[in-house]
């Protein structure tokens, strides 16, 4: 028995991962007031997680990168039944564009705890009595 692996389709960026996986990468965006609760040690440490995941994520990005041209280049020197490379090589798109959402998440996590820490910074600084008896 030969089954014939048929191309897979490329998904838009917006439906790329699970439906829990989406909503985990939303849950993880505080609004306003969930950032006002964290103290600054708890802004700093989302910060770095942030910052972190983002690093891994770069890693991961230039490896994808990689293997994404590997497989072009194997797809292009394939006259004959190109199905699998196909498939390779959408499931490696697949990875990149999740990827990049969940990077953009992380940014705008990171870009709201730092706007939350810059405006308490900004807040103390106009009260430097009330900063010193830590009011």
């Amino acid at each position: 028995m030969n089954p014939m692996i048929m191309p897979a389709r490329r998904l838009a960026p917006a439906s790329v991962g699970s439906p829990s996986e989406r909503d985990s990468h939303q849950a993880t965006s505080p609004t306003p007031d969930e950032l006002q609760a964290l103290s600054y040690f708890e802004l700093a440490d989302r910060l770095v997680q942030a910052w972190t995941r983002n690093a891994k994520r770069l890693q991961t990005l230039d490896a994808l990168r990689d293997a994404i041209a590997s497989a072009r280049r194997q797809l292009a020197s394939l006259p004959a039944r190109p199905q699998l490379a196909e498939a390779h090589l959408a499931g490696l798109l697949e990875k990149r564009d999740a990827c990049i959402i969940a990077a953009q998440v992380d940014q705008e996590l990171a870009l709201a705890l730092a706007h939350e820490c810059e405006e308490r910074t900004r807040v103390a600084s106009e009260r430097p009595f009330r900063r010193a008896v830590g009011g």
